[in-house]
């Protein structure tokens, strides 16, 4: 009642109806209902599209494609080629890589709908006469009948062109330019070799660097948004500004020498343009891609991807390890269990009819085993267990203590316990509590 109501007060006034249902629009998704309204308006979207598409079908003259053949298709050849280069140039200066402006330029090439209602305002005012409105409507069929095959070429046309010999700055994107990020992809270390590419700059990607830098692997990261790039190469990340999808970004990181490549990347599309580019570049290359599902490995491992991770399955994983520690399911037993599934390439979770789960242990009641750390200064810091009497105090048994790397099993009576020792104790599970804040320096005996 709303879109109505507005509607016929701006026609009332004399604009047009198309104008206040728009107006209606602003107004109701800055509403609280927005959203409900949206799910109740789409359905109609396919209807009212299918209106639009038959009603430019039935204003099209026929005759005017043969008589006019020549003036018809030069019109959509010189529409496509002018809306293409338009669009591209307009994705390049918002910093998107050759590929992808190619892309969208082929996706955008048609005349749009809006054109239509411009058109006929045309007519009405007597700035297109008939004949031309004619032409206009048969170039805009051609156009959109030939979308299809555009928008399938778009990907095969944009790696093609991304091959030629052109600047850098154009297939890196004109804003990674003038952000002077592309001198500084020009200037990267393209002589590594078995090195460790990260796609993507997110929460699994900065996990996987910092553990590459921790086991002292070199790496390179390659990311799409500017200001992160400029961000994280401040603080000494080797990072660098890129559409990993291209197989000139893959060449500048070196894929071609590369070991091996993680991709992080969220979106399936690009994580699928970016293993098949990189097997093509390099055989040997090690890829492991990151995945939502678990139904999209096998696509994946066709494309060339040495190992998936779905984040499902992996999600599963962890949820069910810590069911199974928290019944006290022991830990050798656990992993074992997870070694199973893996191995079968995540089968026991996926096929049906796949075989019993391994058998795993059962639970010890109230009893807790866990691993304590001793602080230095803390109440057990310098006792021997009969002193410590922790059995009598906490109902806790010492099993193991694990000192400078070493793991000591069974410790007597009058094994000493010292700061920095790492104790597994078995206890119940209601008194752990208590020896917990013996092995802590803010102990009751500090107090």
């Amino acid at each position: 009642m709303l879109c109505f109501a507005v509607a016929w007060l701006t026609a009332e006034i004399g604009l047009s109806l198309a104008l206040g249902a728009f107006l209606a629009g602003l107004i109701i998704t800055e509403s609280e209902y927005g959203h409900q309204a949206l799910d109740h308006i789409l359905p109609f979207r396919d209807v009212f599209t299918s209106f639009f598409f038959v009603s430019v079908g039935m204003l099209l003259n026929v005759h005017i494609l043969l008589d006019e053949p020549l003036l018809v298709f030069g019109g959509t050849v010189v529409v496509l080629l002018l809306k293409t280069l338009v669009v591209v140039l307009m994705a390049l200066v918002l910093g998107y890589p050759l590929h992808t402006a190619v892309v969208t330029g082929l996706g955008l090439a048609q005349v749009g709908e809006f054109a239509f209602v411009l058109s006929r305002v045309g007519v009405d005012t007597g700035l297109l006469s008939d004949d031309n409105y004619g032409i206009f409507l048969a170039i805009s069929v051609m156009t959109m009948v030939l979308t299809p095959f555009l928008i399938r070429a778009g990907d095969w046309s944009g790696r093609r062109i991304s091959r030629l010999p052109l600047p850098h700055v154009l297939k890196l994107g004109l804003f990674a330019g003038l952000l002077g990020l592309e001198r500084r992809v020009e200037g990267r270390q393209t002589g590594l070799r078995d090195h460790l590419i990260i796609a993507g700059y997110g929460v699994n990607g900065r996990n996987v660097a910092r553990a590459a830098k921790a086991a002292e692997i070199k790496y390179l990261v390659e990311e799409t948004n500017p200001d992160t790039v400029r961000r994280e190469r401040s603080n000494g990340e080797p990072i660098f500004y890129g559409d990993v999808s291209s197989e000139e970004v893959l060449g500048h990181a070196g894929a071609k020498f590369a070991r091996t490549l993680v991709v992080t990347i969220p979106d399936m599309a690009t994580v699928r343009k970016v293993v098949a580019h990189a097997r093509e570049i390099n055989p040997g290359l090690h890829i492991i891609a990151r995945t939502r599902f678990v139904s999209e490995m096998a696509l994946l491992y066709e494309l060339g991807a040495n190992e998936v991770i779905p984040e499902e399955f992996e999600t599963s994983v962890e949820i069910f390890t810590r069911v199974l520690r928290h019944y006290l399911v022991p830990s050798v037993e656990i992993e074992r269990f997870v070694a199973e599934v893996r191995a079968d390439s995540y089968g026991l979770f996926r096929k049906e009819g796949a075989g019993e789960l391994p058998v795993l242990g059962r639970q010890l009641g109230d009893v807790e085993i866990s691993p304590l750390a001793v602080d230095k200064g803390a109440d057990l810091d310098g006792g021997t267990l009969v002193a410590l009497d922790m059995r009598r105090q906490q109902g806790a048994t010492v099993l193991a203590v694990r000192r400078a790397g070493e793991m000591l099993t069974n410790p007597d009576g009058d094994f000493m316990l010292t700061g920095g020792d790492e104790i597994v104790v078995l206890c119940a599970a209601e008194r752990l509590p208590e020896l917990i804040v013996r092995c802590r320096l803010a102990s009751p005996r500090e107090e």
